[in-house]
C-alpha cells in the first residue's frame, strides 16, 4: 500500500515469520524495513519488480533475528494494553468497564452470555504457547 502507516503489523509479522518485506518508503516502513538486509524499500513499481527477483538473496534467520531483537514480544504486549487501557479510560461507560470482574470483559449483552465461549477458548488454548515472535 502507499499509504502512510504509523506501523505496520503485516511487516513485522512478516519479517518474524522469517519473510523479507517489500515497502513502498512511506509511513513507518522505512523504519520497519532495513534495505538490503530484511526486505527493500522502494519508489516506485519498476524497483518493486527488481526487488521481487532479489529476494531469493535474503535470509529468513536474518529477518526473524532482526524482528526478535527490535520487535520482542512482551514489549508489543505492553505497548497494546497501554494502548488498550488509555482508550477504555476515555470511552463512554468506562465506569462499567472498571466495576467489570478482572478477566470478564464488558459486553453490552451483559458478560454473562460470553462467559461458555470463553470458557470453550480457554480450554482450547490452555498450555499452548502462541509467541508473536519466536523464541522471545
Amino acid at each position: 500500500s502507499r499509504a502512510p502507516e504509523t506501523s505496520s503489523l503485516v511487516a513485522m509479522e512478516a519479517l518474524a515469520a522469517g519473510t523479507p518485506v517489500i515497502a513502498y518508503a512511506s509511513g513507518a516502513l522505512p523504519g520497519i524495513v532495513e534495505h538490503d538486509v530484511t526486505g527493500f524499500v522502494v519508489d516506485g513499481v519498476s524497483a518493486m519488480a527488481r526487488a521481487i527477483t532479489q529476494c531469493e538473496c535474503l535470509v529468513a534467520q536474518t529477518c526473524r533475528q532482526s524482528a526478535q531483537r527490535r520487535f520482542p514480544l512482551q514489549r508489543m504486549c505492553d505497548s497494546y494494553l497501554d494502548l488498550y487501557q488509555r482508550l477504555a479510560a476515555q470511552a463512554p461507560g468506562r465506569e462499567r468497564a472498571a466495576n467489570a470482574a478482572p478477566g470478564i470483559p464488558t459486553h453490552p449483552h451483559g458478560a454473562a452470555r460470553l462467559s461458555p465461549f470463553l470458557r470453550k477458548r480457554d480450554r482450547r488454548i490452555q498450555g499452548r504457547r502462541d509467541d508473536f515472535v519466536p523464541g522471545t
